[in-house]
C-alpha cells in the first residue's frame, strides 16, 4: 500500500480523503509540520506528498 501524508492542514479531520484514497489502495496521515526539521521525518518514506497552505522548501543536503 502506498502511503500518503498531508503535511499541513485547516479541517477537523481528513476522512473523506481517506476514504478516497484508500480505495486506490493509498493510506493517509494527516500531520501539522510547520518547520523543515518538523516535516523532514514525516515524509522521509512517504509516496505521495499533500500540502494545504505550507510552501515548499527546497531541500539539500544540508537538512539530511
Amino acid at each position: 500500500m502506498s502511503r500518503a501524508i498531508v503535511t499541513d492542514s485547516t479541517f477537523p479531520d481528513l476522512s473523506i480523503e481517506e476514504q478516497l484514497l484508500s480505495a486506490s489502495g493509498v493510506s493517509l496521515k494527516g500531520y501539522q509540520a510547520k518547520s523543515v526539521d518538523a516535516l523532514l521525518p514525516v515524509v522521509a518514506d512517504a509516496d505521495l506528498i499533500i500540502t494545504q497552505d505550507r510552501k515548499s522548501t527546497r531541500l539539500n543536503s544540508s537538512h539530511r
